[in-house]
């Protein structure tokens, strides 16, 4: 059987790991720290999965919508040391990857975090030994998840091919 694709690329939230804890926790104290009302849990729960700019634009008055910027950066800056707590690996997500790599794929995570974040948070919840790759946006790039896998195959040295149908992917590594 001849394999279709080298690398295989994950979304951290929800698909690796469960963040909500920490997630609402920095998303909530940097609304805080600008005199902000808090949310409910579930009104966050809702936006994740979403770059943290647009969550805090979606809540902001039209008036206050250039202060998202800042409060992404209160958030992050909490983040990158509390991104750990409360955060959880998903059920069968490490014999997956572990799978994965015995069969020789190569792994990536690609994720709408900040970039200095994401490693960070791999190493402390203990996935980081599992990915070739992990790539996050650029603090001063607003990016969508679909560059990301661009940005992604390139840097694995993989290139993307457009299947039949016109909608899915699959990869070709170049250095192998």
């Amino acid at each position: 059987m001849v394999r279709r694709f080298d690398l295989v690329v994950f979304d951290l939230d929800g698909t690796l790991i469960d963040n909500r804890v920490a997630i609402r926790e920095n998303f909530n104290r940097a609304l805080k720290m600008f005199g902000l009302p808090q949310l409910e849990d579930k009104k966050i729960d809702a936006m994740i999965g979403t770059p943290l700019v647009e969550m805090f634009e979606r809540i902001l008055p039209p008036s206050s919508g250039d202060l998202a910027p800042k409060l992404v950066d209160t958030y992050v800056e909490r983040y990158k040391d509390t991104s750990h707590i409360g955060s959880v690996v998903l059920d069968d997500v490490i014999q997956v990857l572990k799978e994965l790599r015995k069969g020789g794929f190569k792994l990536a995570v690609a994720t709408t975090k900040a970039n200095d974040t994401v490693y960070p948070l791999l190493q402390r919840i203990g996935l980081h030994k599992y990915f070739d790759l992990t790539t996050g946006r650029r603090r001063d790039a607003k990016q969508t998840t679909s560059r990301h896998t661009k940005l992604c195959h390139e840097r694995a040295r993989c290139e993307a091919r457009e299947n039949r149908d016109g909608r899915r992917h699959s990869c070709r590594c170049l250095d192998s």
